[in-house]
């Protein structure tokens, strides 16, 4: 799945031009991908701060429109950047998705997502940014392009750049450890594994912060309030952080079927969340949360 990509040079964001040979040379079968950006870094060409949750939330907004459709595919990775060689400039989007294994896409839904994906992509950034829809609508920015990639192609470049010691903050993590998808314990339904660890705080002592954790509109907003009542309210005294983590892991996994197979598809790689990205707790030298992952990698 994906299109072959011709280019003549990569630009790193310290403006450094790598080239290419000038004679032909294999090309290997999964294409090269240059990470121009960080997470949370602008695209802005012309001042319209277009950020990762922007794009982001464009794409996740067309991968419901398929669905509707019976089109079971999902986000894997993604990585984009302004082409600004050309006029008008225009972003550009690598796209890599992965597919729902009881329920594979056939040629036509392939075909129909390469059709469309760039238009609703754009239509659905210009929902998420006024800024970049102004500047669409003053035609200073050409429509996006997006172009799909095989399955593996992030996982591969990855791997490479860890085999040769690159210093793995320079690039976003993969978004397996993404905080956003929902499932239900005992239950009761979580909007994130943040919402559970943080009421499970609680739940015992003081079920009504519990309550208010769980139903909490955002996962930041969940956090906030458990430190919030930290030194009002007691906390539960069974309280067992990484079993309360691994619980909510396993459930995560479990109830969602294409990031279940998102984490089978790591196969026996290491898993380990990028540090200083979130709590040094589960990110330092013991890895916490990556052991965890492996380990239900290891159940499924």
């Amino acid at each position: 799945m994906g299109d072959m990509i011709n280019c003549t040079r990569f630009l790193c964001r310290a403006d450094d031009l790598v080239p290419l040979p000038a004679e032909p040379v294999n090309i290997p079968r999964i294409p090269l991908i240059s990470l121009a950006y960080r997470v949370g870094s602008l695209l802005d060409a012309f001042g319209e701060k277009t950020n990762e949750q922007h794009v982001m939330s464009a794409l996740q907004a067309v991968v419901r429109q398929w669905k509707q459709y019976e089109i079971s595919v999902d986000i894997c990775d993604f990585t984009s950047y302004p082409k600004l060689d050309v006029f008008p400039a225009k972003y550009v989007i690598f796209l890599e998705l992965i597919e729902d294994e009881e329920r594979k896409i056939d040629a036509q839904q392939l075909q129909f997502i390469q059709n469309t994906l760039s238009s609703e992509v754009e239509q659905q950034l210009c929902k998420a940014n006024e800024y970049y829809k102004d500047y669409r609508s003053d035609s200073k920015l050409d429509p996006i392009a997006c172009i799909l990639v095989r399955k593996g192609t992030f996982s591969t470049f990855m791997l490479s750049a860890a085999a040769k010691e690159v210093f793995d903050a320079k690039y976003k993590s993969q978004r397996i450890e993404d905080n956003d998808y929902s499932f239900i314990i005992d239950g009761k339904h979580y909007a994130t594994v943040e919402h559970y660890y943080q009421s499970q705080k609680y739940v015992d002592e003081c079920p009504e912060q519990a309550e208010a954790i769980r139903t909490a509109e955002t996962a930041l907003q969940a956090k906030d309030m458990s430190s919030q009542f930290k030194s009002i309210y007691p906390r539960s005294t069974s309280f067992d952080a990484e079993a309360v983590m691994l619980r909510g892991l396993r459930a995560k996994f479990t109830q969602n079927k294409q990031l279940m197979a998102l984490l089978k598809a790591t196969e026996n790689k290491i898993l380990r969340e990028m540090p200083g990205k979130a709590d040094s707790k589960w990110s330092n030298d013991q890895n916490m949360l990556g052991q965890l992952l492996m380990q239900i990698r290891d159940e499924l």
